[in-house]
């Protein structure tokens, strides 16, 4: 019977012989379209997440929204370690058949280590983001400052469904989803962007997707 109660908790691997805990134990948040997302996490406007380690490195990656959005990624572009990065700045590039996506970092630091699974099989970042698919760590710059601007829990489910209404409407004011007759009017019609919508398109509209919601962010 105590068996049935027990809710694993969620764990970055870090070599096959170490493991440790990333994600701090939390409620799970299932908002519309974002999946299971993992208590302790802090999300930017960049689509990106953050999570301050024991030892006081910041693990980095995309959050659900992207990663539904985009489907299957075929590459990625990481900044090299030791880079000195800025709030804002360029630090990764999804690569997608050649369509590409540069995502800002959440956080200002220095880059210390990077997600030898990515170069390997970049498919992760799209089918596991918290997990396999992080992106890096930093030794974090001004982390105190930035943390004010991020959202967690309940914040994070909110803003993400404005998000889902922003993209409804990108799709739907005026841009033709190639080989889909007929799903403009379901996003009208208050239907839900299918996973992988943007993997579809051509790289025009990636680039104003880049616009809208990570160069605004």
């Amino acid at each position: 019977l105590l068996g049935i109660a027990i809710i694993p908790f969620l764990f970055f691997r870090k070599s096959d012989a170490e493991e440790s805990e990333a994600i701090a134990p939390g409620r799970m948040l299932t908002g519309e379209g974002t999946g299971s997302v993992p208590g302790g996490l802090y999300f930017d406007k960049s689509h990106t997440w953050a999570f301050m380690e024991k030892e006081g490195t910041v693990r980095v990656g995309i959050d659900p929204f992207l990663q539904r959005v985009t489907g299957p990624i075929s590459r990625v572009v990481t900044a090299e370690t030791g880079t000195r990065i800025r709030k804002g700045d360029a630090f990764l590039t999804l690569v997608q058949n050649g369509k590409k996506l540069q995502i800002k970092s959440p956080v200002s630091g220095v880059v210390r280590e990077l997600n030898p699974k990515l170069h390997q099989d970049p498919s992760a970042i799209s089918r596991d983001p918290f997990q396999e698919g992080w992106v890096c760590t930093l030794e974090p710059l001004n982390w105190m400052k930035e943390i004010r601007a991020f959202f967690m829990a309940d914040r994070y489910g909110e803003w993400i469904i404005t998000e889902l209404q922003r993209l409804k409407e990108f799709f739907s004011g005026g841009i033709r989803i190639a080989g889909k007759p007929g799903l403009i009017t379901v996003l009208q019609d208050g239907g839900e962007p299918e996973p992988g919508i943007l993997g579809s398109q051509g790289p025009e509209v990636w680039e104003e997707f880049q616009v809208h919601f990570i160069n605004k962010a």
